[in-house]
Protein backbone atom coordinates (compact mmCIF):
# COMPACT_ATOMS: atom_id res chain seq x y z
CA UNK A 1 0.00 0.00 0.00
CA UNK A 2 1.00 3.36 -0.88
CA UNK A 3 2.91 5.53 1.88
CA UNK A 4 0.42 9.01 1.17
CA UNK A 5 1.10 10.78 4.61
CA UNK A 6 5.01 10.34 3.90
CA UNK A 7 4.08 11.47 0.17
CA UNK A 8 2.28 14.58 1.54
CA UNK A 9 4.66 15.77 4.33
CA UNK A 10 7.61 15.36 1.06
CA UNK A 11 5.30 17.68 -0.40
CA UNK A 12 4.81 19.98 2.40
CA UNK A 13 8.91 20.00 3.22
CA UNK A 14 9.16 20.84 -0.87
CA UNK A 15 6.68 23.66 -0.89
CA UNK A 16 8.03 25.63 2.30
CA UNK A 17 11.67 25.29 0.54
CA UNK A 18 10.09 26.85 -2.59
CA UNK A 19 8.47 29.57 -0.26
CA UNK A 20 11.54 30.35 1.71
CA UNK A 21 13.63 31.04 -1.41
CA UNK A 22 10.94 32.78 -3.23
CA UNK A 23 10.94 36.58 -3.04
CA UNK A 24 7.78 37.62 -4.52
CA UNK A 25 5.45 37.76 -1.08
CA UNK A 26 1.98 36.61 -3.01
CA UNK A 27 4.37 33.64 -4.71
CA UNK A 28 5.56 32.69 -1.10
CA UNK A 29 1.96 32.93 0.33
CA UNK A 30 0.96 30.49 -2.45
CA UNK A 31 3.62 27.99 -1.91
CA UNK A 32 3.16 27.97 2.09
CA UNK A 33 -0.69 27.66 1.23
CA UNK A 34 0.82 24.60 -0.57
CA UNK A 35 2.09 23.49 2.42
CA UNK A 36 -0.66 23.81 4.69
CA UNK A 37 -2.34 21.99 2.42
CA UNK A 38 -0.17 18.91 1.79
CA UNK A 39 0.37 18.84 5.94
CA UNK A 40 -4.26 18.99 6.20
CA UNK A 41 -3.74 15.34 3.67
CA UNK A 42 -1.04 13.83 5.97
CA UNK A 43 -2.92 14.38 8.83
CA UNK A 44 -6.15 13.36 6.95
CA UNK A 45 -4.19 10.13 5.45
CA UNK A 46 -3.34 9.13 8.50
CA UNK A 47 -6.61 9.07 9.95
CA UNK A 48 -7.70 7.25 6.53
CA UNK A 49 -5.11 4.45 7.55
CA UNK A 50 -6.32 4.11 11.12
CA UNK A 51 -9.92 3.44 10.21
CA UNK A 52 -8.72 1.44 7.43
CA UNK A 53 -6.76 -0.59 10.27
CA UNK A 54 -9.78 -0.85 12.58
CA UNK A 55 -11.81 -2.06 9.82
CA UNK A 56 -10.07 -4.27 8.80
CA UNK A 57 -9.60 -6.17 11.91
CA UNK A 58 -12.76 -6.02 12.82
CA UNK A 59 -13.84 -7.80 9.71
CA UNK A 60 -11.05 -10.41 10.92
CA UNK A 61 -12.68 -10.56 14.12
CA UNK A 62 -16.17 -11.19 12.46
CA UNK A 63 -14.63 -14.04 10.27
CA UNK A 64 -13.09 -15.45 13.00
CA UNK A 65 -16.22 -15.55 14.87
CA UNK A 66 -18.23 -16.69 11.94
CA UNK A 67 -15.78 -19.93 11.13
CA UNK A 68 -16.20 -20.98 15.10
CA UNK A 69 -19.54 -20.87 14.72
CA UNK A 70 -20.15 -23.40 12.37
CA UNK A 71 -20.60 -26.83 12.65
CA UNK A 72 -17.23 -28.88 10.66
CA UNK A 73 -18.56 -30.26 7.75
CA UNK A 74 -19.28 -33.84 7.85
CA UNK A 75 -17.31 -36.74 5.87
CA UNK A 76 -20.53 -38.69 5.66
CA UNK A 77 -19.35 -42.06 7.12
CA UNK A 78 -20.31 -42.68 10.51
CA UNK A 79 -17.62 -44.08 12.98
CA UNK A 80 -17.44 -47.38 14.24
Amino acid sequence: MNDFKSDYAALAAASRSAAAEEVLENVRQKHLTSAATWDSLAVSAEGMELLREKRLGTRAELAEDEMEREPAPSSGAEPA
